[in-house]
């Protein structure tokens, strides 16, 4: 819920728990970072990154990235983050291939291609 709704308070102080689990995922598969990602919580992605840096790469049920998540939701400045953090702007880890900028297009998300054609 902290990462949903953006609140790094709770965040900062759940890094403090000993054992606290970072990469946990739901139902969904998602992690924390998938999460605020997919509600365009730019504080959460940071502070989630700066944690641990390898949930870039962690994947969903359908085997998505936060940064997928983020082009199809056209959350531009998760986008920056996670570009900035290392993101690769090309990966696909879907099936057919597609990328975020597919992703971005198809979902009409105008600000997500031009930011992802950059």
């Amino acid at each position: 819920l902290a990462a949903e709704h953006g609140d790094t308070k709770i965040l900062r102080t759940l890094r403090s728990v000993p054992g606290i689990d970072i990469h946990i995922k739901n139902v969904d598969g998602r992690t924390p970072l998938h999460i605020a990602a997919l509600n365009n919580r730019v504080g959460a992605v940071k502070l989630l990154l700066g944690w641990d840096h390898k949930l870039l790469n962690a994947r969903d049920n359908k085997n998505r990235t936060a940064y997928l998540l983020a082009a199809a939701k056209g959350h531009v400045k998760v986008l920056e983050v996670l570009k900035n953090k290392g993101q690769d702007m090309n990966q696909s880890t879907l099936k057919n291939g597609w990328t975020a900028l597919h992703l971005a297009a198809e979902q009409g998300r105008v600000d997500a291609v031009k930011f992802l054609l950059e």
